[in-house]
Order: C-alpha cells, then sequence, then structure tokens
C-alpha cells in the first residue's frame, strides 16, 4: 500500500519489503498530497495529528531496529490511524475535496 512505502510502521506484517512488490509512483508528487488520506489526517487541523507525527518520528528513527518499538506501539498506532481515518472519511468535506480535486485533474 501506499502509505506503507511514504509512512513505515516497523515490523507491520503488511510492509513492502526492500523494493520487492508494487512501487506507486504518487509518493513524492506533492500535488497528491491534498488529496492523500494519509497526508491529510497529518495536518495541524486534524484531531490526533500531533500524536501520529510522533509515531513517524518514533518509527522513521527506529528504521533500522524495528525491535525497538513496542508491540503496544504499534497497536496503538493502527487503532488511532483506524480512528482518524473513519472519522476524515465521515466528513462530507474531505470526500467533495478529495473526488473535486481528483476530476480538476483529469
Amino acid at each position: 500500500m501506499l502509505e506503507n512505502q511514504v509512512f513505515p510502521i516497523p515490523r507491520d506484517s503488511l510492509q513492502v519489503g526492500g523494493g520487492r512488490g508494487r512501487r506507486y509512483e504518487l509518493i513524492d508528487k506533492d500535488e497528491q498530497r491534498d488529496i492523500c488520506l494519509h497526508h491529510l489526517i497529518r495536518m495541524k487541523s486534524k484531531k490526533f495529528y500531533k500524536k501520529i507525527l510522533d509515531f513517524d518520528k518514533l518509527f522513521a528513527a527506529n528504521k533500522d531496529t524495528p525491535e525497538n518499538v513496542t508491540d503496544e506501539q504499534v497497536c496503538l498506532i493502527f487503532i488511532t490511524l483506524n480512528i482518524v481515518c473513519s472519522e476524515s472519511l465521515k466528513s462530507l468535506d474531505s470526500l467533495q475535496q478529495i473526488v473535486g480535486t481528483i476530476y480538476r485533474q483529469s
């Protein structure tokens, strides 16, 4: 998944491994950030954004030493992401923004 490439979680069983698997071309395109949910939930206006960014820093710092990340931390980020993503998708404004941006780019 694209978000696993952009924001990897240590010891995540769904993580794309070492260049194997599908690479997504949207990763480094700044113009796509305003429609990608994994970027939208990290905006300052979003609930739990600070907690998510703290986890991002922790996971980036332990990229080469995933054993330093506990099961509880991995579980907590998945729960947090699930809550935040669900709330974001419930917002009609977010959906309209995403769909509108996609159609403008077509």
